[in-house]
């Protein structure tokens, strides 16, 4: 078929008409796919964060002053240890065969010094103890015998030996001087048919007590220091 000129001009403008419109179409959806993407989202992930503490309401507390330890107050005198006496102490043992002395010994304690007389045997004889005014005397020579102290305290044993059978001395030490708190000398002064006599020489007055012991059998003496004295040993 022969188409005419006017024909062939109209079918071809239509079919550019529709080329161009597939052409749009096409140009469109692919503009509209090669558009701007969507952001993607974070991936969440889970943190730990430091949490800051509520400011508190209260007003905060002031430090409290540093202060130093109190000074301790100052020792008081200790109260005596006892109450002892200043007077004659005597025991008389009729019934008690003669006992012989085997050591004298000294120590100072908190309060008092002591002076421990034990004797062989299980028996303490009889005693008397008092302080004297007079100078003492050596019952064997009669001579005066210098003891230091302002005050002599006399122990007398009876009946009791400080020598053996044989004339030996039992105790070899019987001169001494001793300085503590309240002693201040020890002097044997007589040791004569079954009386032994020692002198304790004293600092100053004081009051004392007897105490007798047993196993062994031992006779003490303790002399009270002055009041206020502070004790710098023990024995």
């Amino acid at each position: 078929m022969v188409l005419a000129e006017p024909e062939i001009l109209l079918r071809s403008s239509s079919m550019w008409v529709t080329i161009s419109l597939c052409l749009c179409a096409a140009l469109l959806t692919t503009a509209a796919s090669c558009g701007p993407s969507k952001p993607a989202e974070p991936r969440a992930t889970q943190a730990w964060t430091a949490t800051s503490a509520a400011p508190s309401s209260e007003p905060a507390s002031e430090p409290e002053p540093v202060t130093s330890a109190a000074e301790p107050a100052p020792k008081k005198p200790a109260d005596p240890a006892f109450e002892g006496t200043s007077g004659v102490t005597e025991k008389k043992k009729p019934d008690v065969s003669l006992a012989r002395v085997k050591s004298v010994r000294t120590g100072q304690h908190e309060g008092y010094d002591r002076v421990v007389f034990e004797f062989e045997g299980a028996s303490v004889p009889g005693y008397k103890v008092e302080y004297v005014d007079k100078p003492v005397k050596d019952c064997g020579s009669g001579e005066p015998r210098e003891v230091a102290g302002d005050a002599r305290l006399v122990v007398h044993l009876l009946p009791a030996a400080a020598h053996t059978e044989k004339g030996g001395v039992t105790v070899k030490d019987r001169h001494r001087r001793v300085e503590q708190a309240a002693l201040r000398q020890i002097d044997q002064i007589c040791d004569f048919e079954g009386h032994v006599d020692w002198v304790l020489g004293v600092a100053t007055p004081a009051p004392y007590r007897v105490i007798e012991l047993t196993g062994p059998a031992r006779l003490v003496v303790d002399v009270r220091h002055k009041i206020g004295h502070s004790d710098d040993s023990g024995g």
